[in-house]
C-alpha cells in the first residue's frame, strides 16, 4: 500500500495529521479474497472512499473517540455496503452438526452505529439455498434489519417459498415462518412459550 500525509510540526497530533492512501490486503476473511481499499484521514475521522473486492463493494466513515475514557474507541461507523455471492460455508457462525446448509448471501444496504451499538438495514438475498438435502427456490430475497439489544427481523421471499423470522433484543425468537413448496414450518413466542406448527415436515431435516 501507501500513505501520503501532512501535517504541522507545531500539531504533531492525529487531529492535525492529514492523510489519503491505498492498501490492499491478499486474503480477506468470510470473502476469501482479496481486498483493495481508498482511504483518508481528515483529522477527526476516516473516509473509506472505496473498500473493493470480487463481488463486494464498501463505502462509508469511522470517527474515532480519541480522548477521554475508554480511548482509544470508534465513537461512530456509517457504511454503504453491497456484498453478492458469498459462501455460506465461509460464514463465522456455529450451526448445529446435523444442520448441513449451503448456498450463496448478498446484502445490499446500511451498516452504522458503534461497535456496541450496531444499527443494519437493507435487502438480503440467498440463491441456490440448500437445507439437509432440502432445496428452496433459486433465489430468496427482501428486507433483514437487526439493531443491538432491540432485536433481528428477515422476510426472505421467492415465487412460493419463505424464510421469515424476528428475534426479540436478547436473540430470542419472537416469531417465524418457513415454508418450501409444501412443507410448512411456523412459530411464535407468547410470554416464554413458543408454539410451533409443522406441517409435511420431512424428518430427514432433523437427522
Amino acid at each position: 500500500g501507501r500513505v501520503q500525509a501532512s501535517g504541522s510540526l507545531n500539531n504533531f497530533t492525529l487531529a492535525g495529521v492529514r492523510a489519503s492512501g491505498h492498501a490492499s490486503v491478499s486474503d480477506v476473511p468470510v470473502l476469501n479474497r482479496p481486498m483493495t481499499a481508498t482511504f483518508r484521514w481528515t483529522g477527526d475521522r476516516l473516509f473509506l472512499d472505496e473498500v473493493a473486492a470480487q463481488d463486494f463493494l464498501a463505502r462509508g466513515v469511522v470517527v474515532p473517540q480519541l480522548t477521554g475514557p475508554g480511548a482509544p474507541a470508534i465513537a461512530s461507523l456509517n457504511f454503504n455496503v453491497n456484498a453478492r455471492d458469498i459462501n455460506l460455508a465461509t460464514l463465522p457462525v456455529a450451526l448445529p452438526p446435523q444442520l448441513a446448509v449451503r448456498g450463496l448471501a448478498g446484502f445490499n444496504g446500511q451498516i452504522s452505529g458503534n461497535p456496541n451499538q450496531i444499527q443494519v438495514v437493507g435487502q438480503a438475498r440467498l440463491d441456490n439455498f440448500v437445507v439437509n438435502g432440502i432445496a428452496f427456490e433459486p433465489a430468496l430475497a427482501g428486507p433483514v434489519s437487526y439493531a443491538s439489544g432491540r432485536g433481528f427481523d428477515l422476510n426472505l421471499t421467492g415465487q412460493q417459498d419463505q424464510i421469515a423470522l424476528r428475534l426479540d433484543g436478547q436473540n430470542r425468537p419472537v416469531a417465524f415462518r418457513i415454508r418450501q413448496q409444501e412443507i410448512l414450518a411456523a412459530g411464535q413466542t407468547r410470554g416464554d412459550v413458543l408454539t410451533a406448527t409443522l406441517a409435511n415436515f420431512p424428518l430427514q431435516v432433523l437427522s
